[in-house]
């Protein structure tokens, strides 16, 4: 073979030694200037049966496919051709001059504790990138070991032994086990089986770290007899932390063993560095991250939403909430029953009537026929919905105990804008307002139970009319009424709540006179039977729609009485006895049917209510790194939040709606705002110093010190790098970067090497140094999605200061 030309270029010159598939020869590049050497590897198949050759061709091409990937790497030797003549297989790889690291440790020659963390961490950087690739090396020892003459950098070789990981099916359909390749010693027990795992090449470089440290080859270590695990640590001098690692490195069990190169990295680093083991977060680095973000977003949103809330901008939106609600609401149940006379009859209250009265029939005499009339039906109570001032009641029986006694009149209680209405010639205990809320949009939502009236006034009861009719004839039915030691309503075992001047969407309600609650108007149509007084008094009503029910006598709508807007009606209008019939009706519902009332979250309930969703919009938006892919994010999350508040609307509760989606959306481009901002504003970052330095060892000249890499930018935006280090060192920073994004370094002082080592580790840019005081600057397009490795090298000890550019 000596002197021998390959593929017509390469010229043999020296053979080398063996490696996994055959001779190893040191050759010459005839094609090339210069003649460059290179290493050629020469596979001569043991048999030249076409079935065994198939299979040498297709273990070939394998490795070289791999070779060609790994290669890439600048501390693996580069493949530069590979191809076959006479049924002989050939690779030709970059030839690496420099020195083994067998000779280093020839005549038992030992490495004290930083030197060793120095080869464990140029090596282990190198199988991260290895083991990215779905590949095991398989046979790492010292003799595959170059220190490179040019840079002192430990280089990986001889990946004869280099399969990807995968089950190759034979004829018969089952897997080829795999080959037992490596050397005895450093290869650990599942591997000599022929079942090599990722971090079986973590355990051979643990067994070259021992034999660094002790001078001993693997033969020369003893085992335990009970574990299998090698005993070494009597015989090296080096901290109980480092040795940790390495017999956590060559653990027998590989289960127990590190799982990756970079888990053995992050090890180390607490070693080199504690003070960022320790303390993973500087306060700028908490500042960049997302919870700083979040949370200053959040802050501000709330004291936004919250204040605005409180100037009562908010209450139109969420009261129009509310109605939509409220007829969402009717029409799910509607279409939940059988048929729309079904919904009819179930809102229709069977212990109400409502008697109609004209404008031509509310003459003194007309009502009191009316009043004997249905008297002798016997009714439960009957309410009189008209202003009829000191009118005589001739129905009425002032006796107690009588029934006839069970007519209820009213009066108004008047306002700044409505004056007041004396009652009719009844008792006190038989008057109640009829005073109606309405909201500055003309919409009746509020039914007002209690009030304490001024006694100068000409309406002094204290119950309304609404209340006093349900309370005569629940009492009726055995159930009292009375007001517990926390001032709420209580009928039988029910108690009813009432507003406060923030309840729900309501901020600072300036006409909550007393005992408000929320009108959870049941029908949409007619709440209860109607009938006039005409009906009434020809006697076409049945006696028994009248006997032990609340009668409400009331005008219908007309000219002179337009009637009310309600959640329901929009357009339409419903008269004010049909109001009074659906506040009563409620009352009883509550009390007899156990319908719940609406029930309205506590303020702090509410101010945590918005919280969370504000928060939520915020943690949400942090991962999104595209303003367009907000939009439909929160569309989606509004849509949860308006299920959700609609889902405890139907079980009687009412949240606020506009300000938890305000504060939302608010949050969430917040968020995004702030995340652009700080990516694009510059912030300094100071390199912590080496630690390395702190096992106060001199390492020669020939040596670098190599700490892990350290994230320093991610998306877009600058970052100055400052530090300062010893001579002899390497500093690693990880930029990661998006395809198409323009990288530029500006060095602008420091006796440093820079080199932008791509994912796939191939160096992009090298050789940027300052002269003379002078910047110097690189730009470069990235062609790849991926972490970016920033390799800062200190010639002699200074500091350095680094531009990073990511646009």
């Amino acid at each position: 073979m000596l002197n021998s030309l390959q593929d017509g270029r390469y010229r043999i010159i020296a053979a080398i030694g063996g490696g996994g598939f055959g001779r190893i020869y040191v050759a010459e590049d005839t094609r090339r200037p210069g003649n460059p050497r290179c290493v050629v590897k020469h596979l001569q198949p043991a048999s030249r049966e076409l079935n065994f050759l198939e299979l040498a061709r297709r273990l070939f091409n394998t490795e070289a496919e791999i070779l060609e990937q790994l290669g890439r790497h600048e501390q693996i030797p580069q493949l530069l051709a590979y191809f076959e003549e006479n049924e002989e297989f050939y690779l030709v790889q970059e030839f690496i001059d420099g020195i083994s690291l067998s000779d280093e440790l020839v005549n038992n020659a030992k490495f004290d504790e930083a030197q060793v963390i120095v080869l464990l961490q140029d090596i282990l950087s190198i199988l991260v990138f290895v083991h990215a690739h779905n590949c095991i090396h398989r046979d790492i020892k010292p003799s595959n070991l170059i220190r490179r003459a040019s840079d002192g950098k430990l280089v990986l070789i001889d990946f004869g032994a280099v399969k990807q990981i995968r089950q190759l099916p034979n004829n018969s359909g089952q897997s080829e086990m795999s080959v037992a390749i490596g050397t005895q010693g450093y290869m650990p027990n599942e591997q000599s089986g022929g079942k090599p795992r990722l971090n079986s090449d973590i355990y051979a470089l643990g067994i070259v770290a021992i034999q660094a440290i002790t001078g001993l080859r693997p033969s020369k270590l003893p085992e335990d007899p009970n574990t299998g695990e090698i005993v070494w640590r009597h015989q090296a001098r080096v901290s109980n932390k480092l040795a940790d690692i390495i017999d956590k490195m060559v653990r027998y069990d590989y289960r127990t063993r590190y799982q990756s190169a970079t888990e053995v990295l992050q090890a180390l680093q607490e070693i080199t560095n504690p003070d960022l083991a320790n303390k993973r977060y500087t306060w700028k680095q908490f500042y960049r991250s997302g919870l700083s973000i979040i949370g200053a977003s959040w802050l501000i949103t709330i004291a936004l939403v919250l204040g605005v809330r409180e100037l009562k901008l908010f209450q139109p939106l969420e009261l129009a909430a509310y109605d939509r609600m409220m007829r969402l609401r009717f029409t799910t149940e509607f279409y939940q029953s059988l048929s729309y006379e079904e919904q009819a009859n179930q809102n229709t209250d069977r212990n109400l009537l409502v008697v109609n009265v004209g404008d031509e029939n509310i003459s003194n005499d007309t009502i009191n026929k009316l009043l004997i009339k249905l008297q002798s039906y016997k009714p439960s109570v009957i309410g009189l919905n008209l202003y009829k001032p000191q009118q005589k009641l001739v129905a009425f029986n002032r006796e107690k105990n009588n029934q006839n006694n069970n007519i209820i009149g009213v009066c108004s209680l008047g306002s700044s804008s409505q004056p007041a209405i004396l009652p009719p010639s009844l008792p006190i205990e038989n008057i109640g307002f009829n005073d109606v809320l309405i909201d500055d949009d003309n919409i009746v939502r509020r039914s007002l139970l209690f009030a304490n009236p001024d006694i100068s006034k000409k309406c002094t009861t204290n119950y309304s009319f609404a209340a006093l009719l349900a309370t005569q004839f629940l009492q009726q039915k055995g159930l009292q009424a009375n007001f517990t030691p926390k001032g709420e309503w209580k009928i039988g075992q029910v108690s009813i709540q009432p507003l406060n001047s923030n309840s729900g969407g309501y901020r600072r309600t300036p006409d909550a006179r007393g005992y408000e609650i929320m009108l959870d108007y049941h029908s949409v149509s007619k709440v209860a039977q109607e009938v006039t007084v005409d009906e009434v008094l020809a006697n076409r009503i049945n006696p028994e729609s009248v006997k032990d029910r609340i009668i409400i006598v009331g005008t219908s709508i007309s000219k002179s009485n337009p009637g009310f807007y309600t959640p329901y009606s929009q357009r339409r209008r419903i008269s004010g006895v049909e109001l009074q019939a659906q506040a009563v009706s409620q009352i009883l519902n509550a009390v007899t049917d156990n319908r719940p009332l609406l029930k309205i979250w506590s303020e702090y309930e509410q101010i945590a209510w918005i919280s969370f969703w504000a928060l939520a919009g915020g943690i949400l938006s942090w991962p999104l790194r595209r303003f367009w892919v907000l939009f439909p994010s929160k569309v989606a999350i509004l849509l949860v939040l308006l299920v959700t508040t609609f889902y405890i609307f139907t079980q009687s509760g009412w949240v606020p709606l506009i300000a938890p989606a305000l504060a939302l959306i608010i949050t969430g481009w917040m968020v995004a705002g702030l995340r652009v901002y700080l990516n694009k504003h510059q912030l300094k970052i100071r390199t912590p110093r080496t630690s390395i330095s702190r096992i106060q060892k001199q390492v020669g000249d020939s040596q670098l010190i190599t700490v892990p890499p350290i994230s320093i930018l991610q998306g877009s935006g600058n970052t100055v790098l400052e530090g300062e280090s010893r001579a002899n060192q390497i500093a690693r920073y990880t930029i990661t970067c998006e395809q198409g994004q323009q990288l530029t370094l500006d060095l602008l002082e420091g006796d440093i090497n820079i080199k932008v080592i791509d994912p796939d580790g191939i160096t992009i840019a090298t050789a940027i140094t300052t002269a003379m005081n002078q910047t110097t600057q690189w730009q470069g397009l990235v062609s790849t999605r991926g972490d970016f490795i920033l390799e800062v090298a200190t010639i002699n000890e200074s500091h350095y200061s680094v531009n990073v550019s990511l646009q």
